[in-house]
């Protein structure tokens, strides 16, 4: 009983992951930068893939810290965001670069049922890693 329980559990974690009928590749979201020239200043993006077109609607907590403790000092929500076709996207965080170099941050994004990223530490304007497309 014990292990067809774990079973049970294990089958709807995958279905609660798999977004439903979302277009997200959840295993695809990666969080880096993208230099100049794409924005005046480095840009914030959560890269993904998407298997066809659709809308996706996303979550960006930011904080002024480390390790996304406490209340996030920036939250947005985007709602049906157009993504055109299958393939690989970003979806950059505008306005992030109103912080100076050397400023610490962290950041967590959540899209379409998919789990949230990973807590990502970075520092303005040299990390997270630029973006490898």
């Amino acid at each position: 009983m014990k292990k067809l329980l774990v079973i049970v559990a294990a089958l709807f974690a995958v279905h609660a992951y798999a977004g439903g009928a979302s277009i997200m590749v959840c295993d695809s979201m990666a969080i880096c930068r993208v230099p100049p020239p794409y924005m005046d200043y480095d840009a914030l993006v959560l890269s993904f893939s998407s298997t066809a077109g659709g809308t996706i609607n996303s979550t960006t907590n930011f904080w002024l810290s480390q390790d996304c403790q406490g209340d996030p000092d920036a939250s947005l929500q985007l709602l049906d965001s157009p993504i055109p076709s299958a393939g690989y996207w970003i979806l950059p965080l505008d306005g992030w670069a109103i912080y100076p170099d050397g400023t610490d941050f962290s950041i967590q994004w959540t899209i379409d049922g998919c789990p949230a990223t990973d807590c990502i530490n970075g520092t303005m304007g040299s990390s997270p890693d630029i973006c490898q497309f």
